[in-house]
């Protein structure tokens, strides 16, 4: 095999396992409760209901980053999702579990205003 032959072999298998690698960051559990597609102007459908115990899917659908953030303390979400990934938190217990995209949104008198999200639990 010439030197060429194997740098091209060479980058196929890394470009390869990268896709692989991807696809496991964004691939959706079987058990996702529920779905938020967030975009440059919103989070699409920003609330929605969700069996305890499941997760909840929270991907970036946009071309940029989005910094997504919780809004209340019964989870833990801060991560900054590049276009076509994927966060899934888990809902534990009863309760109202909130987000926000911290680029485009904020928190005044304890409310949250702008690209803002939640999922309730109650079964």
């Amino acid at each position: 095999m010439t030197r060429t032959r194997r740098i091209r072999t060479a980058l196929v298998a890394v470009a390869a396992s990268g896709l692989v690698g991807a696809g496991a960051l964004t691939a959706t559990p079987a058990h996702a409760g529920a779905g938020f597609p967030v975009y440059r102007n919103g989070i699409g459908s920003p609330s929605q209901a969700a069996q305890q115990g499941t997760v909840v899917e929270i991907y970036n659908a946009d071309s940029l980053a989005h910094h997504i953030v919780s809004t209340t303390s019964n989870w833990s979400i801060d991560v900054v999702l590049q276009p076509g990934q994927a966060v899934y938190p888990a809902v534990a217990g009863y309760g109202w579990y909130g987000f926000r995209n911290a680029d485009s949104s904020g928190i005044s008198f304890g409310r949250c205003y702008g690209s803002c999200a939640a999922v309730s639990v109650n079964s």
